[in-house]
């Protein structure tokens, strides 16, 4: 006769998956999609074990898994839509830099002194217009210090003014464009659209 495995293996398994899901859809989906995920797959792994626990026998045996999820989950689904971007771009990052390095890196050099960059993300909605970011190598790190101060501004290497510069490690950072602007085309008024 088979043994039976113990109450607290399936909504482990569950928690698992649902972080796997998580990290591969923040880190290579949609900024949109990211967010939508994240917090359906918080809502069906709460749903999930409220239902286990409600009919397992063993409730007081998953009592204890029940407790550790509950704060762990709320946080989750409060805190990731909040801190998104962020963690979209970090984790990404993290996967996938020696390819941007390299995509990056095998580009010429400018000749106008404008740094070498590749797209990183595009977002938007009908009707408001698009976002771009771009992933841009500084050598001299003449970046950093707009990086900590999070105020917009026209910075050595980008041909726009733009409102965040967000620097992911010594030398490597996300250029944010205003709404409607990209590398090669910027607005004339900077204050037309402060949306980004």
């Amino acid at each position: 006769m088979r043994k039976k495995p113990p109450h607290w293996l399936l909504p482990l398994l569950a928690i698992i998956l649902a972080g796997a899901i998580d990290f591969f859809v923040i880190a290579f989906g949609a900024l949109l999609d990211a967010m939508l995920a994240a917090s359906m797959v918080s809502l069906m792994l709460v749903t999930f074990l409220i239902i286990n626990a409600a009919t397992a026998k063993a409730f007081s045996k998953l009592l204890p898994l029940l407790l550790l999820i509950f704060p762990l989950g709320f946080t989750w689904y409060i805190w990731v839509p909040r801190h998104m971007i962020d963690l979209h771009d970090s984790t990404r990052w993290v996967v996938l830099s020696q390819m941007y390095k390299k995509k990056v890196l095998a580009l010429p050099e400018p000749a106008d002194g404008q740094l070498k960059h590749t797209e990183w993300n595009t977002f938007g909605f009908a009707g408001i217009g698009d976002r771009v970011v771009y992933l841009a190598y500084d050598p001299k790190n003449f970046l950093l210090k707009a990086s900590h101060t999070n105020e917009p501004g026209k910075f050595s290497g980008i041909p726009c003014t733009v409102p965040k510069v967000t620097k992911l490690e010594s030398q490597w950072y996300l250029i944010s464009f205003y709404v409607d602007t990209d590398w090669k085309q910027c607005i004339p008024d900077p204050n037309r659209s402060l949306n980004f």
